[in-house]
């Protein structure tokens, strides 16, 4: 595999276009900007922390799989509505904060039982969240709180103490990465999201240094658009394999994931744009760009730079770290 500089450039010339207004999510609002999504976000308090910290860490794996390969994203119901992936577990996170923010205590999550976290945290309509891996997120609740407890400290003095050094943003990410559930992961995808949302929030809990740039959040939704633009070309065997969403080994799927991520570095540098626009621009096209239905190009604000590899999807790895 390998980086299509032409692509590159052509995509954050389109990149560079985007409106001024277009500065990314800020986890309060709802995707129009007009009004405060209180069926997604906490309203204006400290506890936001706490659960943007323990949000984060569960945003991985929202998908299903057989001895094949990829075979559905997750959907969920709650309130009436069916939602997907991500979204339901915002939605579901938010009910249970809602209901009783001490069902998040770290306490009682350093010793989470199964019932608790599905039966009173994942839980939509219909019971329990229908994520894949139960057992996973059980240990890693419990490893992440317990390192809390253990220090005797809490999330927002972590961010506390970032905000205290010279460079908030890195010195947030590095602390990030000896934090349970969010530690594996060279790409710190979990922690650059947790990073947008805290600076982003209207209460701007993290403050960046000026200059401080967040790198690209490279999950399954930015690769696979990603592959698709043509920002990243595959060598046949391998794009074969990806368009059969078949399992991906640890190698491969690491090796596209760099590639992505050197790419999307380019793009930044070219077009000048934030990571927060860059990445907001991405997660948007999975409108037009979604992983189970023909994709709609002719919608997309960047169909003149894309190859339209419209068959290529992304790595499919079972992993904690998006």
């Amino acid at each position: 595999m390998f980086i299509n500089e032409d692509r590159v450039t052509a995509f954050a010339a389109e990149v560079a276009k985007l409106p001024p207004a277009d500065k990314g999510l800020d986890f309060y609002h709802t995707f129009d900007g007009k009004a405060h999504d209180a069926e997604m976000y906490p309203s204006l308090h400290q506890q936001a922390v706490d659960f943007f910290f323990f949000a984060c860490l569960h945003q991985h794996g929202f998908w299903h799989a057989d001895r094949d390969g990829y075979r559905a994203p997750m959907f969920a119901t709650l309130g009436g509505k069916r939602v997907k992936g991500s979204d339901a577990l915002w939605r579901a996170l938010k009910k249970a904060l809602d209901r009783e923010s001490r069902d998040f205590s770290l306490y009682l999550l350093a010793n989470v039982t199964e019932h608790h976290l599905f039966e009173v945290l994942f839980c939509h309509d219909d019971g329990p969240l229908p994520l894949p891996d139960p057992m996973t997120r059980i240990e890693m609740t419990r490893a992440y709180a317990g390192w809390f407890t253990g220090r005797e400290t809490a999330p927002a003095e972590i961010v506390e103490a970032a905000n205290l050094q010279r460079r908030p943003l890195e010195a947030f990410l590095s602390m990030m990465e000896q934090v349970p559930g969010f530690d594996a992961d060279p790409f710190q995808k979990k922690s650059r999201l947790l990073a947008m949302a805290l600076m982003n929030r209207p209460e701007a809990f993290l403050k960046p240094a000026p200059g401080e740039q967040l790198g690209p959040i490279v999950d399954y939704h930015l690769m696979r658009v990603a592959l698709r633009l043509g920002l990243v070309e595959l060598y046949p065997d391998a794009a074969w394999r990806n368009a059969a969403r078949q399992w991906c080994d640890s190698t491969n799927e690491e090796r596209i994931r760099q590639a992505v991520h050197d790419a999307l570095v380019r793009v930044q540098e070219l077009s000048g744009v934030s990571s927060a626009t860059l990445d907001f621009a991405m997660w948007s096209a999975r409108k037009y760009c979604p992983e189970m239905t023909e994709p709609e190009c002719g919608k997309c604000r960047f169909r003149d730079a894309c190859a339209k590899r419209t068959e290529l999807f992304q790595p499919v790895l079972r992993t904690t770290a998006y």
